[in-house]
């Protein structure tokens, strides 16, 4: 977990109140910030997630696309994210490692993350006292 919360630039928690769909794939999410854990964040913070919805080919309807290693995250999900800027300028979800939703008060990480074993099941709070930790961890 050290390695990831030392290589993400913005950690942050707080909950989802807008996405926008790209019409290249993906989309940009907003975030209201209830706690920035490392770096400085406004009130709130867009980034870009890979995972999209797209309208079916008769437009009736709308598919989602989840990309590898991140959920789609909607209005009214609560996350803890660990961000990284892209090239292009925006944040991105840190890959596998940066994506962890909130349900019903408990941390739920993606399948493929290294360290989800040690965090699924965990209180929002017991969650983000670890990283807390992380940060104060020597390198």
């Amino acid at each position: 977990m050290a390695d990831a919360v030392a290589k993400a630039e913005l950690i942050i928690s707080g909950t989802i109140v807008n996405f926008d769909p790209s019409p290249h794939g993906g989309t940009f999410t907003t975030v209201a910030v209830d706690e920035a854990l490392k770096g400085s964040a406004a009130s709130s913070i867009t980034f870009f997630q890979g995972s999209r919805v797209s309208p079916t080919d008769d437009g009736l309807g709308v598919t989602v696309s989840e990309a590898p290693n991140e959920g789609l995250l909607v209005p009214g999900d609560r996350a803890i994210l660990l961000l990284q800027r892209g090239s292009d300028g925006n944040y991105h979800i840190e890959h596998v490692t940066g994506w962890f939703q909130i349900v019903d008060g408990l941390v739920k990480a993606n399948y493929f993350n290294d360290w989800r074993a040690s965090v699924v099941g965990k209180t929002e709070a017991e969650f983000v006292d670890m990283i807390k930790a992380a940060l104060q961890a020597p390198r």
